[in-house]
């Protein structure tokens, strides 16, 4: 059996949440059969900021992670950059997408084999499917895969673009794209 942990945030219970999520991953490791090589975490804004800090001081611990719309401090990734990642932010998305820009550029420095592709966010599940072929065959070696969505795509028609729309669109994708889940729990420790 695999375990998926998805994250959820609040600012100042950070360093609670993950010592509870820790606390969490191994009391469900004693009660049930869970394949300690299949333990993925994911997480989208706050969540995703999550799922990066409990990379960052576990590094050994997911066997993957898929990063959705999130940010944190590129000058403390280092610790993740060997680690499986598939990231995934759109253009429209005036904090995540610098941020996420950063961290992979930070990844890369330090060892990371990042391979990237600019998506359209209105594709269907047909194209979606080409779009993760594709980009896994053009790097069979990557241990992370960065999807930005193509400005202008991810919010839908006749919805506001201002505050956080590039943002919050961006999960309503995400988790719908069945080969990114594939990859994710295809990955092994």
């Amino acid at each position: 059996m695999a375990l998926l942990l998805y994250t959820t945030f609040a600012l100042t219970l950070l360093q609670h949440s993950k010592r509870c999520q820790m606390g969490s991953i191994q009391d469900l490791q004693k009660r049930y059969s869970i394949d300690g090589s299949r333990l993925y975490s994911t997480g989208q804004s706050g969540g995703c900021m999550t799922a990066i800090a409990l990379n960052i001081k576990h590094p050994q611990l997911f066997a993957a992670s898929l990063l959705v719309a999130g940010q944190w401090d590129a000058n403390k990734v280092a610790p993740i950059a060997r680690n499986k990642l598939w990231i995934v932010v759109s253009q429209d998305d005036s904090k995540a997408y610098p941020g996420m820009n950063a961290i992979t550029a930070e990844l890369e420095k330090h060892g990371a084999i990042v391979t990237r592709a600019e998506w359209d966010g209105t594709a269907n599940a047909a194209q979606f499917k080409r779009d993760v072929e594709t980009m896994l065959q053009a790097g069979p070696n990557s241990n992370v895969y960065y999807v930005d969505f193509r400005q202008g795509t991810v919010i839908p028609p006749g919805q506001s673009t201002s505050g956080g729309a590039g943002h919050q669109n961006t999960w309503r994708i995400a988790y719908t794209i069945e080969g990114v889940r594939d990859w994710l729990f295809q990955q092994r420790k």
